[in-house]
């Protein structure tokens, strides 16, 4: 008696049912040959087609007369085109110096002078002890140990370093 899970002699035509190997189906094997062909032709067709262009004659569309008229608006649409660069060119370059000058204009301005720059932080400083000076009289009957009482200690401080 046979085993019918047992591996193939070689004595058989036919593999095995449940060998992973089988062979492929007519429509199959027609299908992947057709693919095949379909591949290679285009692959073909758009390999030569620049030697097939390659080979046609040059025909002129347009007539001597129309072609030295495309000719000379041609030059007229490039000149044209090449002034409004220009132009378009030397605006922006106007707009740039303008911008750099009005930059540039804090620099010439005179800076204040030394007399001017004492007296304005003389005074400065005579501001800042009088408002501190008003704090202290508010602060003057505080109580110690207190927020306000350390609030006034500061302040006095305050006013010594500035002195």
């Amino acid at each position: 008696m046979k085993n019918s899970n047992a591996p193939s002699t070689g004595n058989d035509s036919k593999p095995l049912p449940d060998s992973p190997i089988r062979p492929a189906k007519r429509g199959s094997q027609f299908g992947m040959l057709l693919s095949i062909i379909v591949s290679s032709g285009v692959l073909i067709w758009a390999f030569t087609m620049p030697m097939r262009h390659g080979a046609m004659p040059n025909q002129s569309v347009a007539t001597p007369v129309s072609s030295s008229q495309s000719r000379l608006v041609e030059s007229q649409h490039r000149r044209l085109r090449a002034e409004q660069y220009r132009e378009q060119a030397l605006s922006m370059d106007r707009e740039l110096i303008s911008r750099q000058q009005r930059k540039d204009a804090w620099k010439r301005e005179s800076l204040p002078d030394i007399n001017r720059r004492t007296e304005k932080r003389a005074q400065e400083r005579v501001e800042r002890l009088l408002v501190l000076q008003q704090k202290i009289e508010e602060l003057e009957g505080a109580i110690e140990d207190t927020p306000e009482w350390e609030r006034l200690q500061n302040l006095y401080i305050e006013r010594k370093n500035a002195d």
